[in-house]
C-alpha cells in the first residue's frame, strides 16, 4: 500500500484532475466508529465495515456522477485494507459476553 502510495504522489500528470493528489494517495484512519463517517461515499463506507481484520478490498470505481458537486472527466478508484479492527474502550466480543454475564444471576425453581 505505501509502494503504491509512492508511486501515485511521484506522478505529477494526476494534478490536472487532482489538485490534491498527493494527500489523496495513502490515508490512514484510527479511532472510528462505525456511526461516524469514514469515507464520504457510501459504498466505500459499506466496504470499509464487511472487510475483516487483514482484508483488503477490491479495486473500488467512483464514477463521475457520484462526486457530489464536482464535474470529472476520470473517475476515481479506491483500495481499502482493513490492518485492526478495535473495540475501543470495550475489548472483544467475547469478553464483552463475559463480563456482561457476571451482571446477571438465573435462578431456577
Amino acid at each position: 500500500m505505501q509502494q503504491a502510495r509512492d508511486i501515485i504522489q511521484n506522478d505529477t500528470e494526476l494534478e490536472r484532475i487532482d489538485k490534491n493528489y498527493k494527500g489523496n494517495a495513502y490515508f490512514e484512519f484510527a479511532g472510528k466508529t462505525r456511526s461516524e463517517m469514514t469515507f464520504s461515499f457510501p459504498a466505500l463506507e459499506k466496504v470499509l465495515w464487511t472487510l475483516k481484520e487483514g482484508e483488503l478490498s477490491d479495486v473500488i470505481r467512483i464514477p463521475q456522477e457520484n462526486l457530489p458537486g464536482k464535474v470529472y472527466d476520470e473517475q476515481f478508484y479506491v483500495i481499502i485494507k482493513v490492518d485492526k479492527r478495535e473495540n475501543a474502550g470495550v475489548g472483544s466480543y467475547e469478553e464483552f459476553i463475559k463480563n456482561e454475564i457476571k451482571n446477571y444471576e438465573i435462578i431456577l425453581y
